[in-house]
């Protein structure tokens, strides 16, 4: 199963002071739920928005081809479009893994030269945002509604629909409390295909087994029936 999805999550943003060409905020444990419990484990790289000035409608266009100009000398390079919050305003960024914080000027240097305007740098206190990010994505089913992907410790539980994230936090923080499952990080994640919309559950996890992602995929389905 694969396509154009749109992944919804919440994350703690604060201010990249090391990137000094533009602003670009960080976050610094994009699976914090997880690796709160796990402070021992070493945590994936820091994911750094790049806030752009406006939206324009070939700015996606120009970011996917910018990212497949840059995998031909890194293959393993993530960067997407997204859309975070900033005063209460959703803005347009560019979202990449970067394993050194100097990596966020060296993108900005190429957005730029796409034609891609960046906003300027400023203070900002720490805050926690909404994020969705757009990314193609192709899921395997290894168990009935239940998907890996190329991406380690990522899995895709099967929902019967999208709700609103503050019931979508009910529901995981339900089923995270009441049950002796695996410390996981959770987000939403909507697979657009042809003719149809796939709702998922993103879970990461180091330690959860087929077992139990089954299990978890059962309690939350429960859950998601008190909103659908």
């Amino acid at each position: 199963m694969k396509g154009l999805a749109c992944l919804q999550k919440e994350e703690y943003l604060t201010v990249c002071k090391k990137c000094t060409k533009g602003l670009v905020l960080r976050s610094e444990s994009p699976y914090g739920a997880y690796y709160s419990e796990h402070p021992e484990v070493q945590k994936t790289p820091d994911v750094l928005y790049i806030a752009v000035k406006s939206f324009n409608e070939c700015m996606e266009t120009k970011v996917i081809r910018l990212r497949q100009q840059l995998k031909k000398d890194d293959a393993k390079l993530k960067m997407n479009y997204a859309h975070i919050t900033l005063f209460n305003k959703v803005i347009p960024v560019v979202a990449f893994h970067a394993s050194h914080i100097s990596e966020g000027d060296l993108i900005i240097e190429k957005l730029i030269q796409t034609g891609i305007k960046i906003l300027k740098k400023q203070n900002i206190h720490p805050y926690v945002s909404l994020v969705q990010i757009r990314k193609f994505v192709d899921l395997k089913e290894i168990a009935k509604g239940v998907y890996t992907s190329h991406e380690k410790f990522h899995y895709y539980l099967s929902v019967p629909d999208k709700i609103e994230w503050e019931e979508f936090r009910k529901c995981v923080n339900t089923c995270r409390n009441s049950h002796n499952f695996p410390h996981f990080d959770a987000a939403q994640l909507s697979l657009f295909q042809y003719n149809n919309i796939e709702e998922f559950v993103r879970i990461y996890s180091q330690t959860a087994t087929e077992n139990d992602l089954i299990k978890m995929k059962e309690e939350l389905n429960k859950l998601y029936l008190q909103y659908v």
